[in-house]
């Protein structure tokens, strides 16, 4: 998607551009500081590999004061510091700014470690370099796809890490049980099969991938 083109158009219109990042971040860089985005969201257990129960969601600064505040609860307004003093005011109790927008209930702690080890992993690799090696690998699979088998319905011009393919010769769920039972795991989309290749696969991989969607049973 064009980001600038959509957020020009909701800028020149007063809306916000809400952008719901999770088939891209982790695996494609975006710079909030220059697009014309003001939230975007992304879960956790896609591209960031985290686990299931995390995601992330940034706002632009100067839509905070528009948003509603949710309902006041300790992990919003307090540290551990603020309940280990020897005395606490209750009524002076103010959330921090961020805090104020906390979904209501008690943080998952024990997913928020593999998410924090995830991320920083990520950090330090660079995600220009997790997506130039991505797309090395998407790369490979387009060269090495047979065109008479299979219909591509993703983008060749500006490519994504998802790679969406139209079986031509076999139905899709054939193909998918296929790779399936050959521990090589991909999406079963409506008659068409999705392959998402990330910074843990490897040319290999791909190799693989492809001897067995072209192999018909």
């Amino acid at each position: 998607m064009d980001l600038d083109a959509v957020g020009r158009v909701c800028r020149e219109r007063g809306l916000w551009f809400v952008v719901n990042g999770s088939q891209a971040v982790g695996a494609m860089p975006i710079d909030l500081r220059t697009v014309p985005v003001d939230a975007l969201v992304s879960v956790g257990f896609k591209w960031l590999c985290g686990p299931y129960g995390t995601g992330v969601c940034w706002l632009r600064p100067e839509q905070f004061d528009a948003l509603r505040p949710t309902k006041l609860y300790w992990l919003s307004a307090l540290t551990a510091d603020d309940l280990a003093a020897s005395s606490l005011d209750l009524e002076s109790i103010t959330p921090r700014r961020a805090g104020r927008f906390d979904v209501f209930g008690a943080a998952n702690f024990f997913n928020f470690v593999p998410f924090a080890a995830a991320v920083e992993l990520l950090l330090e690799l660079g995600i220009d370099d997790v997506a130039a090696y991505v797309d090395g690998l998407v790369v490979r699979l387009l060269a090495g796809l047979d065109r008479t088998w299979f219909r591509l319905l993703s983008r060749e011009d500006c490519r994504s890490p998802l790679v969406v393919l139209e079986p031509l010769a076999e139905p899709a769920g054939n193909v998918f049980e296929r790779l399936a039972g050959a521990g090589v795991y991909v999406a079963h989309r409506r008659g068409r099969i999705r392959i998402s290749p990330h910074l843990y696969n490897t040319p290999g991989d791909i190799d693989r991938a492809l001897e067995l969607v072209q192999s018909k049973a």
